[in-house]
């Protein structure tokens, strides 16, 4: 509660600062867990804070998150933040797909990246990580979101996942095939 207090009262600056370092923390050191600090910045007017404090608590796995990402998703005005969060949804995503979360919060998570991915109005950015976070999941509406012909040409390369063979632990090789031809059909 104190932290909650404080926190408006630093400067924006610092907040950043501080968000950066307790994240280098995190990763140095596995024992060290500053979450409530994170969920606190999540809320902060500084985007780089948002989406810092995003990348804070991406192995975080508490259920409530995925309700406070999607509503990220859909609602922070900040592509950058918008980006992390559907990233950060991937590791739902594939805690659902491995049966470690309930039925609702993959049908919940699917839901919100596929209606990312065929936002034309969303950065292709944001629809690009979008499309990397649902990769984790194996259903029949991830292999159609994947058939992107009316929103992904060849000319349109942007929304390729970087990393799109890797990310998905749960497709063969040929699906990647597939996955990658229907990607890039024109239409």
């Amino acid at each position: 509660d104190l932290v909650r207090q404080v926190w408006p009262q630093i400067d924006g600056q610092k907040r950043l600062e501080t968000v950066n370092r307790l994240v280098e923390m995190a990763e140095e050191t596995v024992d060290l867990d500053f979450t409530t600090v994170f969920k606190i910045a999540l809320r902060d007017d500084v985007e780089e804070v948002r989406q810092k404090a995003v990348l804070g608590l991406w192995e975080c796995e508490e259920r409530h998150l995925i309700t406070v990402f999607i509503n990220l998703l859909r609602a922070d005005p900040s592509m950058r933040v918008r980006s992390a969060v559907a990233l950060a949804l991937g590791n739902f995503a594939a805690l659902a797909e491995d049966g470690k979360l309930l039925p609702k919060d993959y049908g919940r998570i699917k839901e919100s990246l596929v209606s990312v991915i065929e936002d034309s109005g969303e950065p292709a950015e944001v629809r690009r990580r979008a499309l990397e976070a649902v990769s984790a999941m194996s259903d029949e509406d991830v292999i159609r979101v994947a058939d992107l012909k009316s929103r992904a040409s060849r000319t349109q390369r942007s929304l390729m996942p970087r990393s799109f063979p890797s990310t998905n632990q749960n497709c063969s090789p040929s699906d990647h095939t597939v996955m990658d031809s229907r990607l890039f059909q024109s239409d």
